[in-house]
């Protein structure tokens, strides 16, 4: 054999190594592909250097297992983050472009080097990079055609490196450009092929990037369509499998920022921890997913007030900072989180240490990165937050200052365009206003209003951030006496409550939503009192409250009359509202659990459709467009509705009659005596501590349960004298000057009292009207002597109320429940009193059913049998959830309750409801002073669900006492007919209970105070 012939099958045995070696390294990456280990992907690599080293210079197969080689290095880059990788990857890249002669392999090999230059810039920041990367792929794209097999993937690229170089420049022509490559490149790609779910993803990544910037909610939606779509057809434990977790969860938290919708955030925290604990320990990316979590975890804090969720939050991200390396693109996105929850934090504990820790980390996070960069002026502008809340504690200006001037910095960072410019003008005006309140500078003032106003300019901005500028500066409108301008942005922000609001959200969720509108209604209503806008004031002030019942109302309205003029518009809503009422608990974030929220979505939208079709109906122009004046006007007819409206420019009463709308001016009534006694009011008081047990009580009269007043009840003498102080300052500031104007004097003997209600907006909610009295002034100087008193969340509810067929009972039932022991609890003794006197005042005239310790389903099945509902349990006011506020009853254990909710009665619909009495604790009590103008507690929630009347109580009260004023109603109430049927008989009742328990206790207000009527 000569030595050529030698060389020669030598060379042919060396292509046939190569060969094999690339087979095992490709079989290896697959194998990768696959699972996810880490051997393999260092196998495939090993074995396709060697193949490299074995193929010759020239050879055709070159290029291709140069490509392969730098594909396998790469994915060994993003699973390790070895700068090394990347950069052989690209060495590799750049040699199989030189390597190869034909056209369609060097377009491929193009699109691979500019893919891995793309990468390298996002991990080392070099702009020339990213543009080097951007000429490779369109260089690829340009010298092939459509039908070229790789074109799909050079599109799809090409779409990622520019939407690189947005994120860095800003230009809003890269990311539609990217856009249209991306969806180019899905188009292209089958349906049934793995890389299809990479476009997918990308093009999901492009619009949820588009819909930050300009807001569109159809780019948010489609995103997480994508972004699901992507996660569903990639093989859990594929390479790529997390990052399409950690992609979907992202999309997720921004529309829980968009709608305020917590089962968003909890799936947005449920996918990103299974993406995380998907990664092994030592996963360069695993810092990210530690960051991104801790984040999540901090913003369903700001929901739940949950302290080991924040301090779980903080630990996570504390990980990220210490693990991460100084020149990690990261760090400055993980110290930026940081110093958010330590913030946060430091809003709880008050711990200075913290605040300066948070303010230190966000600096570090401001410096790391670049001006010009899209996070710059976010963390700019959460810097400025931080110094703002040292200048609280401090009283240092200068940090004041300093915050102010970083704010601005942010605020002139920010395209005009980004949906976060409205956040940031608001945090500037913040910050303007305290130091106009310290310094007392005009200038500051105007500004801080100039920034408030032009934050609800921002349309591309979450409304809620919208709402949440525009109220502030609503008040220093009205502080400046621009009561015109300050009407105008007042109506604007009220007309927008009903897109926020929306039949989507669950009940705590709405809850979240209308609490950032807390306090426009009676503003507003202030503003046009000014303007001398009576009317209007009265007209946004009952569209501006109770959101949450007046919504709930709506959807159980009577429609026969619609049914009557269209058949089918008419039971397509009755459906809707089916769909829509069906409550939605425990959804999972499963692609089931995704399908029922999407088909949520729908019926809601479709109900929006159909509200527009039947208000194109002769006759329904304005369906569920709120009351007109006059239809409020009718609601006078039995007695004159008075709304009792207090803010810091001026205080006032409404008065709506059958005949007018006047308005009392209350200028002595002031914000601040009224939170400094609702502060008084806010510790809770048992309503018993006794010193017996209740089988010592079992056979009480009431003789021996009122002398034992004194000992049952924990209120001091000086506590009942400050209410009496209060009382007579309410009687003499405001009741007495309204029911002057109504005519309502001393009364004569026998004269028959007049009926009057009284709706108390936002602090005014909690005043007890009924009880004002000023004994110094005379014996008829109370409200108790002139007229009889109800209460009514909204206009809109009395209607309500009235207006229902089937409270026109014609016999009626009565459900007895009982609890004088209740887990958890002190033991009520007086309830077995309480029980006796009503079946001694009802005889045999109707049937009662009593539950003496019932469940909670015990009693939801009773509820639709009868008409009367009376229950004598504890009762408790939630300090943080109006909807969680319950009536306690027998729990499962003996150490806890069951409860029965405010959220749990608002979905019951009741036909057969006529009186419900609350005697128990706090039953008309609303402890969330974010919540103050939706007037939310169990009383508006049983008259919501169909009762006429409701017998309820405005804080703790005594159980002795309680007994009393059941007895007395009921005595009242019940003639030898059986239970009087008029509205009126109801309320005369409760009053005369009130009356004579007062007679004997004038001195103690916190006895007898707190009774009070809602309803018809």
């Amino acid at each position: 054999m000569d030595q050529d012939e030698s060389a020669g099958l030598s060379a042919i045995a060396d292509r046939a190594v190569a060969e094999t070696l690339s087979s095992s390294a490709i079989f290896a990456y697959q194998r990768y592909i696959r699972s996810g280990g880490g051997n393999d992907i260092n196998m495939a690599v090993d074995l396709a250097r060697l193949s490299v080293q074995k193929t010759s210079n020239g050879e055709k197969s070159l290029p291709d297992r140069l490509n392969n080689l730098g594909v396998m290095l790469e994915g060994r880059y993003k699973r390790t983050g070895q700068n090394a990788d990347l950069e052989e990857a690209i060495r590799v890249a750049q040699r199989a472009v030189v390597s190869t002669e034909d056209h369609t392999k060097r377009a491929t090999c193009l699109n691979n080097l500019g893919s891995k230059l793309g990468q390298y810039y996002s991990k080392m920041g070099n702009l020339a990079d990213l543009e080097e990367a951007i000429r490779k792929i369109r260089e690829a794209i340009d010298t092939t055609s459509a039908n070229h097999p790789h074109h799909a993937d050079f599109l799809h690229n090409l779409g990622n490196e520019l939407s690189r170089r947005y994120e860095r420049t800003g230009e809003i022509a890269d990311l539609e450009e990217a856009i249209q490559k991306t969806r180019q490149a899905v188009d292209s790609t089958p349906e049934n092929h793995l890389d299809r779910s990479i476009s997918l993803n990308s093009l999901g990544n492009r619009l949820f990037l588009r819909y930050k910037r300009k807001g569109q909610i159809t780019d948010l939606e489609d995103a997480i369509h994508l972004a699901q779509q992507a996660v569903d057809i990639t093989p859990e434990g594929h390479p790529e499998h997390v990052a399409r977790l950690e992609s979907l969860g992202l999309k997720l938290e921004y529309r829980y920022e968009q709608f305020g919708e917590m089962k968003d955030l909890d799936q947005a925290i449920k996918v990103t921890e299974q993406a995380m604990n998907s990664l092994p320990q030592d996963h360069p990316f695993r810092l990210v997913f530690l960051s991104n979590l801790g984040n999540k975890l901090g913003r369903r804090y700001e929901r739940t007030r949950d302290e080991p969720e924040l301090e779980k939050a903080i630990k996570l991200i504390r990980q990220a900072v210490g693990c991460a390396a100084e020149d990690n693109p990261f760090r400055s996105n993980y110290l930026n989180n940081l110093g958010k929850l330590l913030g946060q934090r430091y809003l709880r504990t008050e711990e200075l240490a913290d605040l300066k820790e948070a303010i230190e980390r966000t600096r570090q996070s401001v410096t790391l990165t670049a001006t010009g960069h899209p996070d710059h002026a976010k963390r700019l502008s959460n810097l400025a937050n931080k110094l703002f809340l040292l200048n609280q504690r401090t009283k240092d200006m200068g940090d004041l200052d300093d915050a102010i001037n970083a704010a601005q910095q942010a605020v002139d960072s920010t395209p005009r365009d980004h949906p976060d410019l409205a956040g940031r003008l608001n945090n500037l005006g913040v910050k303007l206003e305290a130091r106009y309140m310290q310094g007392a500078s005009t200038a500051d003032l105007e500004r801080a209003s100039e920034a408030l106003h032009n934050a609800w300019n921002c349309l591309t901005a979450v409304p809620l951030t919208r709402v949440k500028a525009a109220a502030r500066c609503l008040k220093l409108l009205a502080t400046q006496e621009k009561f015109e301008l300050a009407a105008k942005l007042g109506k604007e922000i009220i007309d927008l409550l009903p897109s926020i609001q929306t039949n989507l959200l669950d009940r705590k969720d709405q809850q979240f939503a209308v609490s950032t509108f807390t306090g426009v209604a009676t503003d507003l209503c202030a503003c046009l009192l000014e303007l001398n806008m009576p009317d209007d004031a009265l007209r946004y002030l009952e569209h501006g409250r109770a959101c949450i019942i007046g919504q709930l109302i709506d959807r159980r309205r009577d429609i026969s009359s619609l049914a009557r003029k269209d058949h089918t518009i008419a039971q397509r809503y009755q459906n809707l509202l089916s769909e829509i009422n069906t409550p939605l608990r425990d959804v999972e974030p499963s692609a089931a659990g995704a399908q029922v929220l999407k088909r949520r979505r729908e019926h809601v939208a479709e109900m929006d459709e159909c509200i527009r079709q039947i208000r194109s109906i002769e006759g329904f122009e304005h369906f569920m467009l709120g009351q007109s004046i006059a239809e409020m006007q009718e609601c006078a007819s039995e007695g004159s509705i008075i709304l009792v409206n207090i803010t810091p420019f001026r205080s006032d009463a409404i008065i709506v009659s059958r005949t007018a709308i006047k308005t009392v001016s209350l200028p002595k009534l002031s914000t601040a005596d009224t939170t400094a006694w609702l502060s008084g009011l806010r510790d809770e008081l048992p309503r018993t501590q006794p010193e017996m047990k209740v089988d010592e009580y079992r056979s009480w009269s009431f003789a021996k349960c009122a002398s034992r007043n004194a000992k049952l009840l924990r209120v001091t003498k000086k506590d009942n004298n400050r209410l009496s102080r209060f009382l007579a300052r309410l009687w003499s500031e405001c009741v007495c000057l309204v029911l002057e104007e109504l005519g309502c004097g001393n009364p004569s003997p026998g004269q028959e009292l007049p009926r009057v209600w009284w709706i108390g907006t936002g602090l005014a909610s909690s005043l007890p009207f009924h009880a004002a009295a000023d004994s110094s002034m005379g014996p008829t100087c109370n409200t108790l002597s002139r007229v009889i008193s109800s209460y009514t969340p909204t206009i809109k509810a009395l209607r309500h109320a009235r207006t229902r067929e089937a409270t026109r009972v014609e016999k009626h039932s009565v459900l007895l429940v009982a609890m004088p022991k209740t887990p958890g609890y002190n033991d009520l003794p007086a309830v077995y009193a309480e029980e006796s006197a009503i079946r001694a005042a009802i005889r045999d005239l109707h049937p009662i059913e009593p539950l003496m310790h019932p469940s909670k389903s015990a009693v939801l099945a009773k509820l639709a049998n009868h008409s009367l509902i009376h229950f004598a349990c504890h009762g408790s006011s939630d300090l943080t959830d109006s909807s969680g506020s319950y009536l306690a009853l027998q729990g499962r254990s003996d150490s806890a309750p069951e409860k029965l909710t405010v959220q749990e009665v608002l979905e019951t619909n009741l036909g057969n409801a006529w009186l419900a009495y609350l005697s128990a604790c706090s039953t008309a009590e609303n402890k969330v002073l974010e919540l103050v103008d939706e007037d939310l507690h169990l009383a508006s929630s049983f008259q919501a669900a169909g009762f006429r009347h409701v017998v309820a109580s405005m804080w703790p009260s005594n159980d002795a006492i309680c007994a009393q004023v059941a007895s007395i109603f009921y005595q009242g109430l019940v003639t030898k007919d059986g239970i009087q049927g008029d509205d009126r008989a109801v309320a005369a009742s409760l009053h005369a209970a009130v009356w004579n328990i007062r007679l004997k206790n004038i001195e103690r207000p916190y006895l007898w105070a707190q009774y009070i009527h809602f309803g018809a």
